[in-house]
């Protein structure tokens, strides 16, 4: 009896942790997906929304295959007035967004980009550089996303914008920092 005990506190205290933090490595294991950052400034827009598709699959649990509802290259300016403004972004900085239609559950809350729990749009806004999401948007009902898709059956925006910054600074991309040398005694 004793060493059922033991045997079973030892499996949930393997099973438990994997179940927490395993979660994404099952479901992408469990679907097919994998998504592997890297440049995308010369892909092709079916390559990058191929890596949308990829991200969404490795990243939010869904019942039925996501929509791609826009796959466009996009300037900071034009992201943030449909989006708001911030201060994270340059002003060369190459971008593409995609928007995905579907039912999605993140896997990965401990992200620390901010992903809604469940939705039914994402946005995902890719800096072709590096190859990665730079901004995830979500919404339930499509509310933020019917200007941008043009789409006047999602509901219209409730919410006040931030602001878009009137300059952006030039992106810093490979610059080495300035160093100072220590005076000769």
């Amino acid at each position: 009896m004793k060493k059922i005990i033991i045997t079973a506190i030892v499996l949930v205290s393997i099973i438990v942790p994997l179940a927490i933090l395993g979660g994404r490595q099952v479901q992408t294991l469990w679907a097919g997906c994998q998504f592997i950052p890297g440049s995308m400034e010369n892909k092709s827009a079916a390559e990058i929304e191929r890596a949308a598709l990829d991200y969404a699959c490795a990243n939010f649990k869904s019942a039925n295959a996501p929509r791609v509802r826009l796959n466009r290259r996009i300037s900071p300016k034009e992201f943030m007035t449909f989006f708001g403004g911030s201060n994270d972004f340059c002003q060369d900085q190459k971008l593409a967004l995609v928007i995905l239609e579907g039912d999605f559950e993140s896997l990965n809350t401990l992200s620390p980009l901010r992903k809604p729990p469940s939705t039914k749009f994402v946005g995902l806004l890719f800096n072709l550089r590096l190859g990665e999401p730079i901004d995830i948007t979500g919404s339930k009902t499509g509310e933020g996303f019917a200007e941008i898709l043009n789409d006047p059956s999602l509901p219209p925006r409730t919410s006040q914008l931030a602001p878009v910054p009137e300059k952006l600074p030039a992106c810093m991309y490979g610059q080495i920092a300035p160093t100072v040398m220590p005076p000769n005694r």
